[in-house]
Formats: C-alpha cells, sequence, structure tokens
C-alpha cells in the first residue's frame, strides 16, 4: 500500500480521466444531491487553470491507482500571502494519509511561491 504524490499530467487523458472519477465519488458521497460536473468541465479546467500554481495540482496514488487530488490556487489581489488548497479523497481510501500527502505536496509548491497554506 504504498502512497505517492506525483506531478498532475494534464496531458494524459487516462490520468486526467482518474482524478475526475475521484471528484465524482466525492461528490457522490459528501453532496449527493448537487449535480455531478461532467468530465468535459473538469478536463477543460485541468488543462487551462486559471489561478494555480505551476505545481500546484496533485494526484496521491495508492499502489498506482489515484486516490485523491488536490489544487492549491493563488490570489491575485488581497491575502497575497496565502495559497487557497482544496483536496478531495475518493471516499473508500479517506483515513489512509492521502489527504495529508496532497496537502503537504500543495504547501511545498506554495512555499516555492513565497506563499503559505
Amino acid at each position: 500500500m504504498a502512497l505517492t504524490v506525483d506531478h498532475y499530467d494534464t496531458t494524459d487523458d487516462a490520468t486526467v480521466r482518474a482524478a475526475w472519477a475521484v471528484i465524482d465519488a466525492v461528490a457522490a458521497h459528501d453532496v449527493p444531491d448537487v449535480p455531478p460536473m461532467t468530465f468535459e468541465r473538469y478536463a477543460h479546467g485541468a488543462r487551462h487553470p486559471r489561478r494555480r500554481l505551476q505545481d500546484g495540482a496533485v494526484p496521491g496514488r495508492q499502489d498506482g491507482a489515484i486516490v485523491g487530488v488536490g489544487g492549491a490556487y493563488l490570489a491575485m489581489h488581497g491575502n497575497i500571502h496565502v495559497a487557497d488548497v482544496l483536496i478531495r479523497v475518493h471516499p473508500a481510501a479517506r483515513r489512509r494519509g492521502a489527504g495529508r500527502a496532497v496537502l503537504d505536496a500543495l504547501a511545498a509548491a506554495a512555499r516555492t511561491e513565497g506563499r503559505r497554506v
């Protein structure tokens, strides 16, 4: 059960689809009454970020499968000393350190930009 966090290759369709599957599972579990995000909308946002750090989106993998995803976003005006972080972990993989691993990677990326989480 090795847990790794690596670069999010948004040019790889399989990786983007696996990350979206985590987000879709989280939404279905945590907010079942909210309409789900389509794969197309997610893929567009992942491939064309607006305020995200260069290395600010990372997948958490357990034995090669993506079980968590996260993004660090930069404010352009006001609170420019912080990075906002959003992390999602598949419901079946929670409480095993994936969220913490993703957070640590995002916090390191934010620090390289002079931001804190």
